[in-house]
């Protein structure tokens, strides 16, 4: 596969194709990211409101959308890298309620890559530029797997 086709195939995943970023799923989060250049991985940002849909506790958003968010930006910044991966592992801390309605900004990076395994870093920011909730994960670098899944749906 030349360099063009897999970015095409980065892209392809990272912008149309899951829960966070499919935004012809009436039900995503419809979020689009935007690449930020720190050196040697391109980071990624998004700035967003959550509908009252996805609401927790009342008037802010479901800790479990909040960790969905962070996977699926942590998850994009891999395939934005050229690793087409999965989620083996993520740790998440809830430092603040995230308001519903409110406009948040989600960054994630990658930390370090070591063997096939790609470690990231996500948070989400609240407009006074409190850290609201942070995580780590580990992604699992399985291009073949994606490769299966875009050839089954040619």
């Amino acid at each position: 596969m030349t360099e063009s086709e897999s970015e095409d195939r980065s892209r392809h995943f990272s912008e149309g194709s899951f829960f966070g970023v499919d935004l012809a799923n009436e039900c995503g989060l419809h979020l689009t990211f935007n690449d930020v250049q720190t050196g040697k991985w391109v980071a990624i940002e998004c700035e967003t409101k959550i509908a009252k849909r996805f609401e927790g506790p009342p008037g802010h958003v479901h800790g479990g959308i909040t960790s969905t968010l962070l996977d699926e930006a942590m998850g994009v910044c891999c395939f934005r890298n050229g690793h087409a991966c999965l989620s083996v592992s993520m740790q998440t801390f809830w430092h603040e309620p995230v308001p519903i309605g409110g406009t948040i900004r989600i960054e994630a990076n990658i930390d370090r890559v070591e063997a096939s395994r790609i470690h990231t870093i996500g948070r989400i920011i609240l407009p006074n530029g409190k850290r609201a909730v942070s995580a780590s994960a580990a992604y699992l670098d399985r291009p073949k797997v994606f490769e299966k899944m875009l050839d089954a749906r040619s």
